[in-house]
């Protein structure tokens, strides 16, 4: 995509994010800066060298922040049945949130559900090789769990349906709920107990060691 985003860039146009998070996975630093340098050549014939600049620098820095909180961030609900690894998530009794970079070098958050909400358990059926996530949320006073297809939870589209089942879910947090949770199920391999079943009858309790 590098080229796509080079040749389309005007002395008008907005860079584009995407832009940014392509720089910055690139695992070979040779390869980054190679990338770097085509911007900047780019950016110095449409006169707007300092503009990109100082927007790398900004995304760079937050890069550096997320990577920081994904080596610590637990989850904090209180009386939760589990504590997990969250990622770059903050995940406390108000709510789970994530931080992230505008174009113009700003720190906003956003909030990916409002309430506390965790996987505690997955569940394979032995009989149709299909999963399922138990989800635990706190809202109105008190947990309350449900057992959810991962079709459903990992699925932007999909996991609105969980409004009626007493989430806070909407068009406009779906994708970042989706992705939360997502991040701590790949997360928390080991702590989150794995469970095989035949139908709705639970049988054998896999060690999570």
């Amino acid at each position: 995509m590098k080229e796509l985003y080079i040749s389309s860039m005007t002395k008008t146009s907005e860079f584009e994010d995407e832009m940014f998070m392509e720089i910055l996975e690139l695992g070979d630093q040779i390869e980054r800066q190679k990338y770097i340098e085509a911007v900047r050549k780019k950016c110095t014939e449409l006169g707007r060298i300092r503009e990109f600049n100082n927007l790398l620098k900004a995304w760079i820095q937050q890069h550096a922040q997320l990577i920081k909180q994904a080596e610590s961030n637990v989850t904090q609900f209180t009386d939760a049945p589990l504590t997990l690894k969250c990622g770059k998530y903050k995940a406390d009794d108000t709510g789970v949130k994530v931080a992230e970079v505008t174009k113009a070098g700003e720190i906003i958050t956003y909030t990916a559900c409002p309430h506390p909400i965790l996987p505690v358990e997955r569940m394979i059926n032995i009989d149709t090789d299909t999963e399922k996530v138990k989800l635990t949320f706190f809202k109105d006073g008190r947990w309350r769990s449900l057992c959810v297809d991962c079709n459903t939870i990992f699925n932007k589209s999909k996991i609105s349906e969980l409004a009626d089942r007493g989430i806070i879910v909407t068009s406009e947090n779906s994708k970042d709920l989706v992705k939360y949770l997502a991040e701590v199920v790949s997360l928390n391999a080991e702590e989150i107990p794995l469970y095989r079943s035949i139908g709705r009858l639970l049988t054998v309790a896999w060690p999570a060691s």
